[in-house]
């Protein structure tokens, strides 16, 4: 028997080899004596103790940087615990000399990450498997093998997100970059149990649970923490593990966020007794405009407050107490989380929330289907900035010029460097502009809206080589399409030469 070292992540599979190896010797073993053997040789008394430890994600009692004393006084204390179960001391023996049973740690990971790969005798470099993964000499992925590589190549690769998913027959893993999804590593069913179990253990959440579970943790890069957050969901066959890489806040100024008219919402934001409403979808970075805004409206020297997202009206009055300037409302999600802007408006002060639309005139339809009458939105809304992430192309590519398969180092062949910001904004000084707008939104409405609308800016960035035509075509379908026919712009432009 091999203890390997997702095996103490596994409580209850190491509990069955034990009891076999005693069931070999003719020794019947209970479950619970069998799982009291299994804590003892991880040097813990009880199972439940062991447990706990994996729970907490702390290291083992028995950790491999031990000093030769400290390893010989673990062996023998592991024989004389055996031993002591009834198993003969040669068995014994034995049996700890084949197993090689090692602590968890939440930040082994983190350690092995960046940890190189040891070389093999005489300096030989280590087995890999096709895709990269280093294996032992009996071809069975190494401790520094599978999760650690992996994490290791996603952030050298700047994956956003890493998918382990179950198959018929294995197990795939796929990296999420700059949008697309790439498959990285395939597996079969039995390291797919370990590498689950593996990064349940580091995330603190519970590894023998079957059912959706949420966590985290951290890994060193750079000489620094990366945060990833962890979300299992069970599926016939395997649970899908998603990891995905949090990035750091970063303070940044609101004209560097990349608001094309950044001026227009420094008007709106600045309003007295207006709410302002921050649009996109959930990977259209709106918390970094938000915090952009918030930064730029206390070095304004406005009080801000936040309700912490929850949308609670006891919350939000209680805050009000505190003589706000500006109150950070979350998202406006339901009615009740409407009424309570309309109350904070109402009562004269600034309120900034935000929601999922994808355009002005969809955002004032959304405030209308949360229950919202005309004379309330027109009365309370300040301003509207919606936004988009595209990618941008590659310059590297673009200096290569048009030849057939070639690939580019820089981007790995997508033909994207990055994101840039596409938006569109409006600031209504009163309540009759409002109205105005409100008037367009609706469905046999065919006036022309007054403000410039992002696939504008989509085409301006199209034009000027910075997106390629494919990028915008995914991103806003036949609206661009039709925009930049009626502007007659003809052949699109190869990405990264301006027109």
């Amino acid at each position: 028997m091999r203890f390997r070292f997702s095996d103490v992540r596994r409580p209850a599979r190491v509990s069955k080899l034990v009891r076999a190896e005693f069931a070999a010797r003719g020794i019947p073993l209970g479950l619970t004596k069998a799982q009291d053997v299994c804590a003892r040789l991880y040097g813990y008394p009880t199972y439940h103790e062991l447990k706990a430890c994996i729970g907490r994600g702390a290291q083992g009692a028995w950790d491999e940087g031990c000093t030769p004393g400290d390893a010989r006084d673990r062996r023998e204390w592991q024989v004389a615990s055996l031993v002591a179960d009834g198993l003969p001391e040669r068995d014994a023996e034995a049996f700890v000399d084949r197993a090689k049973p090692t602590g968890a740690s939440r930040h082994a990971g983190a350690r092995a990450a960046e940890a190189p790969v040891p070389a093999g005798p005489q300096g030989e470099r280590p087995r890999v498997s096709p895709d990269g993964i280093p294996v032992s000499g009996d071809g069975f992925p190494t401790r520094a093998g599978i999760v650690e590589t992996l994490l290791g190549r996603a952030l050298e690769a700047g994956a956003s997100d890493i998918h382990f998913e179950p198959s018929v027959g294995g197990y795939s893993v796929y990296f999420r970059i700059l949008g697309e999804r790439m498959p990285v590593h395939a597996g079969p069913p039995d390291e797919h149990a370990s590498v689950t179990s593996d990064i349940k253990v580091l995330a603190r959440i519970d590894p023998e649970a079957r059912h959706g579970q949420d966590g985290g943790f951290q890994v060193v890069r750079s000489g620094g923490y990366v945060d990833l957050r962890v979300a299992t969901v069970p599926r016939v066959g395997g649970e899908d593990i998603l990891l995905k890489v949090v990035p750091r806040v970063v303070r940044r100024d609101l004209g560097q966020v990349g608001i094309r008219d950044v001026e227009t919402w420094r008007r709106a934001i600045g309003r007295k007794g207006g709410l302002c409403v921050i649009c996109g979808d959930s990977s259209s970075d709106m918390t970094t405009t938000l915090n952009a805004s918030l930064a730029e409206l206390a070095a304004r020297g406005k009080r801000v407050l936040a309700d912490g997202g929850t949308g609670a009206a006891r919350s939000v009055h209680d805050l009000m107490r505190a003589d706000p300037d500006v109150l950070v409302l979350g998202e406006l999600r339901d009615p009740d989380t409407a009424v309570l802007a309309k109350d904070v408006v109402l009562e004269g002060r600034s309120a900034i929330g935000m929601a999922r639309s994808g355009n002005i005139l969809s955002t004032l339809n959304r405030l209308r289907d949360l229950c919202l009458s005309r004379r309330d939105i027109s009365r309370m809304l300040a301003g509207i900035l919606v936004q988009d992430r595209v990618r941008t192309a590659c310059k590297a590519c673009s200096a290569m010029g048009e030849v057939a398969g070639t690939r580019c180092a820089p981007c790995s062949g997508t033909g994207h460097s990055g994101y840039a910001l596409v938006s569109e904004c409006v600031a209504f000084p009163g309540p009759d502009d409002v109205t105005e707008a409100l008037g367009m939104a609706e469905p046999e409405s065919r006036r022309p809206v007054p403000w410039a609308e992002m696939v504008d800016d989509l085409v301006a960035m199209v034009a000027a080589g910075d997106v390629s035509f494919a990028e915008a075509m995914h991103a806003q379908g036949s609206c661009f399409e039709e925009r930049w026919s009626s502007r007659g712009m003809g052949k699109p432009p190869v990405p990264g030469r301006a027109r």
